[in-house]
Parts: structure tokens; C-alpha cells; sequence
């Protein structure tokens, strides 16, 4: 089973957030996932984030396969406030459209036996532009492994 979200033709966002995940082992740590978007070309994105133990969100940046391509806007990075919050200044995102499921592999770098992580995958768009048909973003077969 997946998620998906038609994204918003009004300013929006939305999260999918996995339950708490138990590190079983030492090493690095691979996020695998299937998704598909069809977003507002550097208006509108996706990023996927990760908490580590209780800590605050960060980006997930390491992609080795089918990574980010986009840079957002500068009016919606900090030129504006869109009420997003964290910042966006200089992210680059999932946008434009991915033509079909692509399937994206990142590394969350190297976590502990009984460290507890989070993943959690942030969508947002602005007012000015809905993508059709629905969904904007859909993922499906989401995987953490550890080689």
C-alpha cells in the first residue's frame, strides 16, 4: 500500500511520517522507495527528511540513485514567506514531472545498533498551480536496509 497526495491549489503542505524504526546494526543506513510527482517546476517540491534519535528533521541529501533535481524559486526560498516552516533557502527538491514510478536509493549515513529513526516525506506547493490529474506525489514500496 501507498501514499499519495494531490497536493494543493491553495498554499499546502503535507507529510507522510513512518512509524519510530529501530537500527538493528552498526553501518550505514539505505532508504528505497518508488514514487512518482508531478510538481510546479521550482515552485513546488518534495523532499524526504530524517530524524535520528529525537533530533530535529534534516534533509536527506546523500541519493545515489534518482536524486533531487530542482532548485526552488528564490521568492519561495526566502524572497516571500509562504508559512512553510524550516528553511527552504537553496533546497534543491523533487519538482517538474517524473514521467512515471522512478525508484530513488538514499544513504542516511552511519547509524548505531538502537539508534531510532524517523523518515519522513514533505510535500509542498504554492496557490498559484495545481498539477492534473491528482496525485502530485505518490509513493509506494518504501524499504530501509542496512548492507
Amino acid at each position: 500500500m501507498g501514499w499519495s497526495v494531490a497536493g494543493g491549489a491553495a498554499m499546502y503542505e503535507d507529510h507522510l511520517t513512518s512509524p519510530l524504526i529501530n537500527v538493528l546494526g552498526n553501518g550505514n543506513v539505505i532508504l528505497e522507495f518508488d514514487h512518482l510527482y508531478k510538481f510546479e517546476v521550482a515552485w513546488d517540491g518534495g523532499v524526504v527528511e530524517m530524524s535520528v534519535n529525537g533530533s530535529g528533521f534534516t534533509i536527506v541529501d546523500d541519493f545515489t540513485q534518482h536524486p533531487y533535481s530542482v532548485e526552488l524559486q528564490p521568492e519561495l526560498a526566502g524572497g516571500a514567506d509562504y508559512g512553510y516552516p524550516g528553511d527552504l533557502n537553496d533546497v534543491v527538491v523533487f519538482s517538474g514531472p517524473s514521467n512515471g514510478f522512478v525508484h530513488s536509493v538514499a544513504n542516511l549515513g552511519n547509524l548505531s545498533t538502537g539508534d531510532e529513526l524517523v523518515i519522513r516525506f514533505r510535500g509542498f506547493w504554492d496557490w498559484g498551480f495545481l498539477q492534473e490529474p491528482a496525485p502530485n506525489w505518490a509513493i509506494d514500496n518504501i524499504g530501509i536496509t542496512q548492507p
